[in-house]
């Protein structure tokens, strides 16, 4: 009975890690394309009365909605899959940080 406990928690833990860098992936796209498109920008203040609220918001919508479907769509799981996982959501944080910093660091020159 253990066992299979243990096989939920982890298939449910992998599913989380997936619907955490789809949230990362979320939050860096709607960043850069609320920059070059006001109107999407406009769109999250007027919905959510601030635009970083409304990606917040939008960011857990993902997230839940990523990890219920890959807890449906999960076959495999393990600790060795959880690993792995982890791995990606790091590599996930760290290019998507990145990619941020360098995109403000470009644009911040013509916003002076």
């Amino acid at each position: 009975m253990k066992l299979l406990t243990r096989q939920k928690t982890t298939k449910s833990l992998i599913a989380d890690i997936y619907g955490a860098i789809a949230a990362i992936l979320f939050v860096t796209s709607a960043t850069i394309v609320g920059e070059f498109a006001s109107e999407f920008k406009d769109w999250l203040k007027a919905a959510f009365f601030h635009h970083w609220v409304g990606k917040g918001v939008l960011a857990v919508a993902v997230f839940l909605l990523v990890s219920f479907l890959s807890r449906r769509a999960l076959v495999r799981d393990g600790d060795s899959e959880a690993a792995k996982g982890f791995y990606y959501l790091a590599l996930a944080s760290a290019v998507c940080g990145l990619i941020l910093l360098g995109f403000f660091a470009y644009e911040a020159p013509s916003h002076l």
